[in-house]
């Protein structure tokens, strides 16, 4: 069953705090916990970091299309989820990142 999950709110403006020093030089996407409307509560989102000269480019692209392709893999210590994120798809700034998660390592985030 294909799951709607399109975002139904209009346009806004979301202010995350500032990262910490050890994550300032982070490039590519992350899967990390926030909540923007208390009354759906904690959810699952993804924060893509580029470096700054790259920023504006992505900006500029209406609507931003983001799509995620995933799968599974099999390996020696557990098995390793990816998902490549397709961003800015279709449009001139279209690019590719990819995330590995690893389910038994300790730092990987939980139901993932």
């Amino acid at each position: 069953m294909r799951k709607v999950n399109h975002w139904t709110r209009g346009k806004r403006h979301f202010v995350l705090p500032p990262l910490p020093k050890d994550r300032k030089c982070e490039h590519g996407c992350r899967l990390c916990r926030g909540t923007f409307d208390s009354t759906v509560g904690e959810e699952v989102y993804i924060r893509f970091m580029e470096e700054p000269n790259f920023v504006a480019a992505y900006e500029q692209v209406s609507p931003f299309r983001l799509i995620a392709h995933t799968g599974l893999v099999p390996a020696p210590h557990g098995p390793v989820v990816f998902i490549v994120w397709q961003l800015a798809a279709g449009s001139a700034q279209e690019t590719m990142v990819e995330q590995f998660i690893q389910t038994r390592h300790r730092r990987a985030p939980p139901h993932f």
